[in-house]
């Protein structure tokens, strides 16, 4: 569950006197965002390198790796920045798998203990995703991740995500759901519960 109070290993600013975000550390790392974008830092060739991202699209990627713990190995925030799973540690690269930055030598690649990178990501969406807007949602189903601090939508990123091993309602297995809205563009299918006939094998 995402923490609603800064985690004592988390490593966070106070917040911005004019955008209401803090900032945060993670190694050698460091992130920021503004109305419109997130900002990531790394140390490289003595020098102090940076890249940003559109702040929705970082949101979307990090809430993948928080919603799924990681699990799917790789997940790419955008052509730079990135994230690759070890079970049990994880690193967060930038630079490090894209051709003109590894020819450039301004790549990187730190690797943490899972549970600090998890508490770190967790605490920064609890921090950067404002009331209205879901990291999780399709764009046109959710509001704007733009703009200065504005409340906060711990519902969003707090929700349990259910891992279905078979077919949702069999026996032993997950529950139909009932409790998201419908998709737009599934709108004029029935809801109703199927009737499944499985062929022989």
């Amino acid at each position: 569950m995402v923490q609603k109070s800064i985690q004592a290993d988390v490593v966070a600013s106070e917040p911005h006197e004019v955008t209401g975000y803090r900032a945060f550390k993670l190694g050698e790392f460091e992130f920021s965002r503004d109305s419109y974008f997130a900002t990531i830092k790394w140390p490289s060739n003595g020098q102090i390198r940076t890249h940003q991202i559109y702040v929705d699209e970082f949101l979307r990627a990090m809430m993948r790796d928080v919603a799924w713990g990681f699990f799917y190995g790789w997940v790419n925030f955008d052509p730079v920045i990135g994230t690759r799973n070890h079970y049990g540690k994880v690193d967060l690269y930038a630079g490090s798998y894209n051709a003109s930055f590894k020819a450039a030598g301004i790549d990187y690649t730190e690797q943490f203990e899972t549970p600090l990178i998890m508490a770190t990501f967790k605490a920064i969406l609890a921090d950067w995703v404002n009331e209205g807007f879901d990291p999780f949602a399709a764009p046109g189903e959710t509001g704007s991740a733009y703009g200065s601090k504005h409340g906060d939508n711990f519902e969003a990123i707090e929700r349990f995500r259910i891992a279905t091993k078979r077919m949702p309602g069999l026996e032993g297995d997950s529950p139909l759901r009932e409790d998201l809205p419908v998709n737009r563009h599934f709108a004029d299918v029935s809801q109703s519960e199927p009737e499944i006939h499985a062929e022989p094998g």
